[in-house]
């Protein structure tokens, strides 16, 4: 069969087919695979067969569209996930096995969601390990080595809570805003983009935060917004100190997408993130994030979650060459005077609300330490 006619995909032993052919074709196709399996010795389960534009698959329905392929979990199993969720914040302790049950469930939507996975790395590594005895037994390894285990007052099969709490309460905040299905939809649009259609150009200074918004080669829109006493109470950085720029450079990140969500959520086209700090670009595309941005991390992540896919691109521009938007951060700096760039004026600013406690969907859902 041709490959733009006819493919198989196979997860363990859970084959799915997609058949691009005159529907009085497709019978012929069917069959053809059918024999194929059947003179390769595979037992194959009729009884489970399906033949539709829209088939369950190891625990999704896929469903095909015109414009491209969704794929669905079922209510049900998002609503067990959010009562097994509350059951484990409700405990002390938690059982590994049961912790390994859960995780697993919670690595099935990761599938469909890419931001939740950096919050299961902390459940994996938590439900692969055993119980310590409370006795300090030694830890078998080099013999020149050899270390006390450390000892802990967990019951013998069980671990803290508290070990993994910060992923339980940022899979809770995700639940308690979601209802009903979870479905994503992927376009054929997004996959043959071959250039960043929007692209984020972002700084941040120890007074304010500034983006601007390119469609292409011209700028759309454009936020400036200086920082305020929400943000040093909550981030823990204060104002026009460069101890704190990491933190900043993050922000700027979530505010951005945050108040341009409506653009470049349903947008079928690829986008590119332009900062001049590190930090900021490796959560943007990777989702890691300091110690010190944990928050802002959880939030976009939260973000991400509502997005069918992530920035592709992105790109580390050199302080220097990132003047619109250090324009722009610098307009509360009372020492040195800035203007909204001339290439600019024409547009009118993105407001941006206060950042209260009220405006981090993870900090209003739940009590998080920062």
């Amino acid at each position: 069969f041709s490959p733009d006619v006819f493919k198989v995909q196979i997860y363990t032993d859970d084959p799915i087919s997609t058949i691009k052919a005159d529907p009085n074709e497709v019978p012929t196709f069917v069959s053809t695979l059918v024999m194929v399996w059947l003179i390769m010795g595979f037992d194959l389960s009729f009884h489970k067969a399906q033949l539709d534009q829209a088939v369950n698959w190891v625990g999704y329905r896929v469903t095909h569209l015109e414009e491209g392929v969704k794929a669905e979990i079922q209510p049900s199993f998002m609503q067990d996930l959010k009562d097994a969720t509350a059951e484990l914040l409700a405990r002390n302790f938690v059982g590994i096995k049961k912790l390994r049950s859960y995780t697993g469930r919670c690595t099935h939507v990761s599938n469909l969601l890419f931001a939740w996975r950096p919050f299961l790395d902390p459940l994996w590594a938590a439900s692969a390990s055993t119980s310590s005895p409370t006795r300090g037994n030694f830890i078998k390894g080099d013999s020149k080595q050899k270390r006390k285990a450390r000892k802990t007052k967990a019951l013998r099969g069980t671990l803290w809570t508290k070990q993994v709490k910060a992923s339980l309460l940022w899979i809770a905040s995700f639940l308690a805003c979601h209802q009903g299905p979870l479905s994503r939809t992927w376009t054929t649009d997004y996959f043959n983009e071959l250039s960043a259609g929007l692209m984020f150009v972002l700084d941040a200074s120890p007074y304010g935060l500034g983006g601007v918004l390119f469609d292409g080669d011209s700028p759309v829109a454009y936020f400036a917004s200086k920082l305020t006493k929400d943000d040093v109470r909550i981030h823990k950085q204060a104002i026009g100190d460069c101890a704190g720029q990491q933190v900043w450079e993050c922000l700027v990140v979530l505010v951005a997408m945050r108040a341009w969500k409506h653009i470049w959520l349903p947008r079928k086209s690829a986008i590119t993130v332009r900062s001049d700090n590190y930090s900021a670009l490796a959560m943007t595309a990777r989702m890691k994030v300091p110690s010190s941005a944990n928050i802002i991390g959880r939030e976009l992540a939260l973000l991400y979650s509502n997005a069918s896919f992530e920035p592709r691109f992105v790109d580390h521009v050199p302080g220097v060459a990132n003047t619109l938007s250090d324009d722009l951060s610098r307009l509360a700096d009372v020492n040195t005077p800035h203007a909204v760039p001339p290439s600019l004026s024409h547009l009118a600013p993105t407001p941006i609300p206060r950042r209260t406690r009220g405006w981090y969907t993870s900090l209003s859902q739940s009590r998080w330490a920062s």
